[in-house]
C-alpha cells in the first residue's frame, strides 16, 4: 500500500478525521468494477474542438460541458461542439488563449491574458467585463456565494454586481484559490501560501519556513481542488499535497511507486463522492483509492485505444453531475469516462490480467463454484470470480489445464467431474477436476472411432448420460467406459455443421445445423423430424439455425441467420418467426435468454433486444447505450445463477442485471438548441423574432411569410451519446405526438395564421419519459391585422 509522507518540518502527523476516513472510506469504491477497465472518450478538434490544448473544464446549470482552450471557448451538448471568439482584443495578446472559465447562472467567466471576459447565454455573446475593466492577465476565477474572485498577475480582485475591489497586495500573481470555511480561503499568492477571510485579511501564511517546497525556487501551484468531503488538495511540479485544516499543515500523498518528474507535475485534480482521485499529471492519468492505497495508471495510446489517453500530459480534470470524467490534456483534446447509466456491465480484453484473455466471446460456462468460464476465439479460456472480481486463464501455456489451439467455441460441464472444451482446429478438450489431467480427442483419419471432424462447436450431455459432440462433419457420441467416440446416424447427419444441441421436456433431442435446419431426435422410437426452410411447404425462415433456448415454460427459442428467432409450438408443431418486421433491429440472432421477469432477451448484429411476450414489443439497445458493441458473437449467452444475464460480442462481454435495465432512468437535461427560418439560423438580437436564445425564449412570433421554421433540441446524455428517443407535437396543427426514435430536429412548413404550442420530450429506448416535457408558444400573424 502506498503511504501518506508528511512533509512538514515539525513532524505533524494526519488528523484522525482523516485517518478514520482512509479506514472506513473502504465502504465506497466506484472504480472499474468487474474487471471493467476505465473506458475513455475523446473529443478533439476532429470533433469540432478549435483547439486541443484544454486548459479548463466546467459545467452549466443547464448540463452542458464548457472547455477552455489554448484558442477559444467551446460549449459542448453530448451532440455537437460550438466555438466562440473573443473579438475585443489588443494587438499582440492573446484573448482566445483561455486558462479558466466559471459557470455563474447564465453566465460564463472567462480568464484571458487581455483581461476578464463574460459569455452571456441569452444573448450568445461575449463582452468585456463591466466589473474589471483593467486588461490584466487573469490566472483564475473562484465562486463564493454571490461574490466572484479573480485572481491575475496584479492580485486578487473581489467582484460583486458590476464592481470590483483589489483585496490583496499589488503585483503579485495569484494563481490558484478555493474555500476552506465560510469565511475562509486558501490562496496561492506570490511564493507563498496564506489563509485570507473574504475581504481578503491574512491569518495565516505558509513560507518556506512552514512547508519546506516552498524553499524551492520553481516551486509552482497549478490548481486547489475541495473533494466532497471537505478536503483541499493542491496541485503541484512537486507532487501532490492535501491540507489537514485540523493540523494547518501540508501532506504529500505518494500516488505512484515509480517516482519522476513528470509524474510529479501534477496539474489537475478531481474525485468522485467517494474515495476514488482521479490526478492529472504529465504521465497521464492517475486513480488512487484512499481506502486501500491502490494506484493504477492510464498512460497514452498511438493507436487511440478507449483503455487509454490520446496524450498523456493532463491539464484539468472536473466532475459532470451525472459522474462523469472530463480530462482536458495538452495535445489530444478532451478525454472523458462516461457513466453509465443503463447499467450495462462489459468486460473487455486486456493484457494485464484484468480481463478477457481475447476480445471474440464465444460460448460460456457457469461452474458449480460460481465462476465464469468464458470462451474466446482469439484468447482460449478466462474464467471469471464475480464474488472476487479475478480471473484466471487457460490457453496453450498453461498448467495443468491447457489447450492445444485457444480458438474456443464449445464449453460443457458433464456433471462427473469434467469439463469439456471444443475448438477450431484442435479437437475436443477434457478437463478432468479430480485429477487435474488434460486429455485432447482429435480426429485420426481411417479411424472411426475418433472424432469425425476437429471443429468442434457443440457439447451436451442429456439426462440419460450421453455425452453428445457436434462439429462439422456430423454428430459424435463419447463413450466413457472406451474413451472413443462412434458416429451417429452418418445416413442422417453426414458432413451437416452441427451448431447447437439440447434436450427438450419430452426427453427428445434437438440438432441445430448451420445450413440444413433443425432435427429433432426421439430416443425411445429412434426417430427423426426435419424441419426445414426448403421445400414446397418450409416451416423456418432459416436453415441457418445457430442458436437455442429453453424457457421457463420450456418452450424452444431458436436463433437463426437471416430468419431473426423462432419459436417452437409442441402442441401445433409449428413454429412462429419474429423478425425486423415484428421490431428486431437485424434478423440475425445469437443468443437468447429468459430474465427472471419473463421477458426474452436476445443479441443480433445491429445490438441487444428485449422481447416482452405480454406485449409483442421489442426495445432495442445498441453500443449507443453503453454495450461493447452492436456485433455480438455466435452462440455466446449465459444466465447465471444469480440472475445476471452475459453476452458475448466481437470486442468484449456485456452483462448486465435486467431489473437494473428495467429500473426508472436518471431525468436528462433537454435543451433548445436552435431556430432555423428557412433553414438558416436566427440569430438572437432585439431587432429579431428571438431576442434571446431559444431555450430562454417563451413566446416566438412570426410574420405569415415567416411560416416555414426549423426547432432544434437536444438531451444531454454524455454517457450514451445519441441514443435518446424524442416525441413531439405542435398543438394547434396535430393532435397526437410524433415518435421519431433520434431525431432531434423538425420542420413545419406553411402553417396557417394562428396560435400554435411545439411540445417536446425525451424517451428512453422503452418509450418511457427521460426528462421534462418543453414547450415554445409560436403565433404566425396574418397578412392583414384589425386595426384596435
Amino acid at each position: 500500500m502506498l503511504k501518506l509522507a508528511m512533509l512538514i518540518t515539525d513532524k505533524y502527523v494526519l488528523s484522525m478525521k482523516f485517518l478514520v476516513l482512509l479506514l472506513l472510506s473502504m465502504l465506497y469504491f466506484v472504480a472499474a468494477n468487474h474487471g471493467q477497465s476505465v473506458q475513455f472518450r475523446k473529443l478533439t478538434s476532429n470533433q469540432g474542438l478549435s483547439h486541443n490544448t484544454v486548459y479548463a473544464i466546467s459545467q452549466d446549470e443547464k448540463g452542458q460541458m464548457w472547455f477552455a482552450t489554448r484558442e477559444g471557448l467551446n460549449r459542448y451538448d453530448s451532440y455537437q461542439i460550438k466555438n466562440y471568439y473573443i473579438k475585443d482584443s489588443l494587438p499582440g495578446v492573446s484573448p482566445d488563449k483561455i486558462a479558466a472559465i466559471l459557470c455563474k447562472k447564465d453566465s460564463i467567466y472567462i480568464a484571458t491574458e487581455d483581461g476578464l471576459y463574460i459569455y452571456d447565454q441569452k444573448t450568445d455573446q461575449i463582452a468585456r467585463s463591466q466589473a474589471l475593466l483593467a486588461r490584466l492577465s487573469v490566472l483564475c476565477l473562484f465562486k463564493s456565494a454571490a461574490n466572484v474572485y479573480v485572481g491575475t498577475t496584479n492580485g486578487l480582485f473581489k467582484l460583486a454586481g458590476n464592481t470590483s475591489r483589489l483585496i490583496s497586495p499589488k503585483n503579485s500573481a495569484v494563481r490558484a484559490m478555493e474555500q476552506l470555511s465560510p469565511d475562509r480561503f486558501l490562496i496561492s499568492i506570490g511564493n507563498k501560501l496564506e489563509i485570507i477571510d473574504k475581504e481578503g485579511k491574512v491569518w495565516k501564511t505558509f513560507d518556506a519556513h512552514t512547508f519546506a517546497p516552498l524553499a524551492v525556487g520553481n516551486f509552482d501551484v497549478f490548481n486547489m481542488y475541495k473533494d466532497g468531503r471537505g478536503f483541499i488538495w493542491l496541485c503541484t511540479n512537486h507532487g501532490l499535497y492535501y491540507f489537514d485544516n485540523d493540523r494547518q499543515a501540508f501532506v504529500r500523498l505518494h500516488f505512484s511507486h515509480a517516482e519522476s518528474r513528470e509524474v510529479n507535475t501534477v496539474r489537475a485534480i478531481t474525485s468522485t463522492d467517494k474515495d476514488l482521485l482521479y490526478i492529472g499529471t504529465e504521465n497521464g492519468l492517475y486513480t488512487y483509492q484512499l481506502s486501500t492505497g491502490k494506484s493504477e495508471n492510464y498512460g497514452q495510446s498511438f493507436d487511440n485505444s478507449p483503455k487509454k489517453l490520446n496524450d498523456k500530459a493532463v491539464y484539468s480534470a472536473f466532475l459532470a453531475k451525472d459522474g462523469s470524467i472530463w480530462l482536458g490534456t495538452y495535445f489530444g483534446g478532451i478525454n472523458y469516462i462516461p457513466s453509465n447509466t443503463y447499467a450495462f456491465e462489459r468486460i473487455m480484453a486486456q493484457d494485464n490480467g484484468k480481463g478477457l484473455s481475447g476480445k471474440a466471446v464465444s460460448q460460456m460456462m457457469e461452474d458449480s463454484n460460481r465462476n465464469i468460464w468464458i470462451g474466446t476465439e482469439d484468447g482460449g479460456i478466462t474464467i471469471y470470480n464475480p464474488l472476487k472480481d479475478s480471473y484466471s486463464y487457460i490457453n496453450k501455456t498453461t498448467s495443468p489445464f491447457y489447450l492445444s489451439i485457444n480458438n474456443v467455441h464449445a464449453i460443457h460441464a458433464d456433471g462427473y467431474g469434467n469439463i469439456w472444451v471444443g475448438t477450431f482446429l484442435g479437437g475436443l478438450h477434457k478437463f478432468d477436476l479430480k485429477t487435474q489431467q488434460t486429455t485432447i480427442y482429435t480426429n485420426k483419419p481411417g479411424d472411426t472411432n475418433s472424432l469425425s471432424s476437429d471443429n468442434v462447436y457443440a457439447i451436451y450431455r442429456d439426462s440419460r448420460g450421453t455425452l453428445w459432440i457436434g462439429n462439422q462433419a456430423g454428430v459424435n457420441i463419447f463413450n466413457y467406459q472406451t474413451g472413443n467416440f462412434s458416429r451417429f446416424r452418418p445416413e442422417v447427419f453426414g458432413n451437416k455443421f452441427i451448431y447447437d444441441i439440447t434436450e427438450d421436456k419430452n426427453g427428445d433431442i434437438w440438432f441445430c445445423t448451420r445450413f440444413a435446419g433443425i432435427y429433432r431426435y426421439n430416443p425411445i422410437g429412434g426417430s427423426f423430424n426435419h424441419y426445414s426452410a426448403d421445400g414446397p411447404n418450409p416451416v423456418l425462415t432459416s436453415n441457418q439455425v445457430i442458436s437455442l433456448y429453453q424457457d421457463s415454460k420450456q418452450d424452444l427459442w431458436f436463433g437463426s441467420l437471416g430468419g431473426g428467432v423462432m419459436l417452437f409450438d409442441f402442441k401445433s408443431d409449428t413454429f412462429k418467426s419474429f423478425t425486423t418486421a415484428d421490431g428486431l433491429p437485424n434478423n440475425n440472432v445469437y443468443g437468447i435468454l429468459e430474465d427472471g421477469a419473463g421477458y426474452m432477451w436476445l443479441t443480433t448484429n445491429r445490438g441487444l433486444s428485449k422481447y416482452d411476450p405480454a406485449t409483442a414489443h421489442f426495445t432495442n439497445y445498441n453500443n449507443k447505450y453503453g454495450l461493447p458493441s452492436n456485433q455480438f458473437n455466435f452462440k455466446s449467452y449465459l444466465k447465471s445463477s444469480e440472475g445476471s444475464l452475459y453476452f458475448g460480442s466481437i470486442n468484449g462481454l456485456c452483462f448486465f442485471h435486467p431489473e437494473k435495465i428495467a429500473a426508472k432512468h436518471p431525468l436528462v437535461p433537454l435543451i433548445f438548441t436552435d431556430f432555423q427560418l428557412f433553414n438558416k439560423t436566427v440569430i438572437p438580437s432585439a431587432h429579431s423574432v428571438l431576442p434571446k436564445q431559444i431555450d430562454y425564449t417563451h413566446h416566438i412570433k412570426l410574420s405569415y411569410n415567416q411560416n416555414v421554421f426549423t426547432i432544434n433540441y437536444a438531451a444531454i446524455d454524455y454517457a450514451n451519446p445519441g441514443s435518446t428517443n424524442y416525441a413531439y407535437y405542435l398543438k394547434g396543427f396535430e393532435d397526437r405526438w410524433n415518435y421519431v426514435s433520434g431525431k432531434n430536429s423538425i420542420t413545419y412548413t406553411n402553417l396557417s395564421p394562428g396560435n400554435y404550442t411545439f411540445y417536446v420530450m425525451a424517451l428512453t429506448a422503452d418509450g418511457a419519459p427521460q426528462s421534462v416535457q418543453r414547450s415554445i408558444e409560436i403565433t404566425v400573424m396574418p397578412l392583414f391585422t384589425r386595426p384596435s
